[in-house]
């Protein structure tokens, strides 16, 4: 057993091993182990100990679950574990750290299939984004200057003065990397709710959930153009990659992010918006790319063709928002 299990673990890490890193450098750097010793390892003739397993599991994120019960379960890691306490400028740090480790890979792209739509174009509206985060604080990370505050866009931005350069940096990032991506026709929905919530409720003034519409009107007409062109292109224009759209009228989901590259594959899925669960396990990885594939095949291409469909769904988007918006002006 003790041999089978000690193939199966060095056969795990090659797997999350990028192509040019050798498993007895790695291994050795890591256990602080000579190559020979290390070889000796690999081939089974030396055994690994308690300890050495343990430290190669936990680094990797390997789960030793499914050699022990020869089952299909996974390791999965939840975002907000660990963290005490949660703020917008944390949360947009991290969100950049993922995408710089991304860009860095060999051939980096997305997928993402989403019943919203994904916060970073929301990005391109100073605004939009310090709505969202604003409601993220409140309400999910119970971020304490948040909690019993209104909303107001120059308030926020005092409180976090770091955020707009973190916000451009992310976006940029982000516009600079392919993805295909797979939305609903009322991708818009979930954030027109919460504009017209806070108004009624009195945390956003009537004004700024106006300009708020106003703003999503213009991030729309510039998804449009994104759609168009088949690409997608950051604010000042440095950074720009493929943008596939597909409108998702067929299967319902949540937001699901497989990120991919030549190196290495990473999946994540919100569990409550906006902290997402994340795993690298080769077999979620696996089935999230068959069920994408199939959603590809059951949803209609709107980016670069299918102009009549992309047209219907930006038509019925600039409807939702003007139907909110006329609700506003009699509030």
């Amino acid at each position: 057993m003790t041999g089978q299990f000690q193939s199966w673990l060095f056969t795990e890490i090659t797997k999350k091993l990028p192509a040019r890193v050798t498993l007895a450098k790695e291994i050795g750097g890591l256990l602080a182990l000579s190559s020979g010793t290390v070889y000796k390892k690999m081939r089974g003739e030396v055994p690994l100990s308690l300890e050495e397993a343990l430290t190669l599991l936990r680094h990797y994120g390997i789960s030793a679950d499914r050699f022990i019960t020869e089952d299909k379960s996974v390791s999965l890691q939840y975002s907000a574990f660990g963290q005490e306490l949660i703020t917008p400028v944390d949360y947009l740090g991290g969100l950049e750290s993922q995408l710089t480790a991304l860009r860095r890979l060999p051939n980096p792209n997305i997928w993402y299939a989403t019943y919203e739509l994904p916060i970073f174009y929301y990005l391109y509206f100073p605004n939009l984004i310090a709505f969202k985060l604003y409601l993220w604080g409140r309400v999910n990370w119970q971020t304490p200057e948040l909690r019993d505050v209104p909303f107001h866009p120059e308030h926020f931005a005092a409180a976090y003065p770091t955020l707009d350069a973190t916000r451009l940096r992310l976006q940029a990032l982000y516009a600079g990397i392919p993805s295909r991506e797979f939305w609903p026709v009322h991708t818009l929905e979930n954030t027109l709710s919460q504009i017209r919530l806070c108004a009624v409720s009195h945390l956003v003034e009537r004004q700024v959930a106006l300009d708020l519409c106003e703003h999503l009107h213009q991030l729309t007409d510039r998804i449009g153009r994104f759609a168009s062109a088949g690409q997608k292109t950051s604010e000042d224009g440095s950074e720009s990659a493929g943008f596939d759209l597909y409108l998702n009228q067929m299967i319902y989901t949540n937001n699901t992010i497989l990120v991919r590259s030549d190196a290495y594959k990473s999946a994540f899925t919100t569990l409550d918006n906006p902290n997402y669960l994340h795993s690298a396990d080769p077999l979620l990885i696996h089935t999230i790319e068959t069920w994408m594939e199939r959603i590809r095949q059951n949803t209609t291409k709107i980016s670069l063709e299918g102009e009549l469909q992309r047209n219907y769904m930006l038509h019925q988007m600039k409807l939702r928002i003007e139907a909110i918006q006329s609700e506003l002006k009699t509030l």
